[in-house]
């Protein structure tokens, strides 16, 4: 079954994809900046 009509039987899934996209950078996001504060030194 490919993308298209999966996508065209369920809408839903857009909406599924595009939670999954922003999770995704949103915890990437956080991880780098995490990864950064500890990179830099505590004064």
């Amino acid at each position: 079954m490919d993308i298209e009509s999966f996508t065209r039987v369920h809408p839903i899934a857009y909406v599924h994809i595009a939670y999954a996209v922003v999770w995704g950078l949103h915890f990437g996001y956080a991880l780098w900046i995490a990864v950064q504060w500890r990179k830099t030194p505590k004064v």
